[in-house]
């Protein structure tokens, strides 16, 4: 398929309807060419969230680490967190948890954990567990299994 496209949101809403009708391929094919053309931050960004959202990790992936790279920290840091979404959907839960701490960046009024490494890996027996309930009551509620009995 050979389309003209004027610019990156005509690109990115071209490849979701083609992803709405079935058409997977083409929805790929459009932002593949697109990815050549536009090498920007903001471009990269834009490409890597819509190839994330038609299905397409391995691509999403590659341009999402291309926004992470550029010098916009407000771009830099949502495309880590977009990549934490994608490393921690396959599994890979050390890179998914690092890069899931750039939500602190990004979303305001999160508390922040003030420089402590609170995500150490291994197992934690007979030492103490902090839960901040950033996003509500469920990571208290999720943990409350290795609560202390007073």
């Amino acid at each position: 398929m050979v389309c003209v496209l004027d610019s990156l949101d005509q690109a990115i809403k071209r490849s979701e309807f083609f992803w709405g009708c079935g058409l997977y391929d083409d929805a790929v094919g459009v932002l593949q060419a697109v990815v050549a053309e536009h090498v920007s931050q903001s471009s990269q960004f834009h490409i890597g969230k819509a190839l994330k959202a038609i299905g397409e990790p391995r691509l999403a992936e590659e341009s999402l680490c291309s926004a992470a790279l550029g010098p916009d920290q407000k771009i830099c840091s949502e495309a880590k967190f977009l990549l934490a979404g994608l490393f921690l959907q396959s599994g890979d839960l050390q890179r998914g948890f690092r890069f899931y701490l750039e939500r602190f960046n990004i979303f305001d009024g999160l508390p922040s954990p003030s420089g402590q490494d609170f995500l150490v890996p291994g197992v934690i027996s007979g030492g103490d567990i902090w839960i901040v309930h950033e996003q509500g009551a469920g990571d208290a509620i999720f943990l409350a299994r290795y609560f202390r009995r007073a």
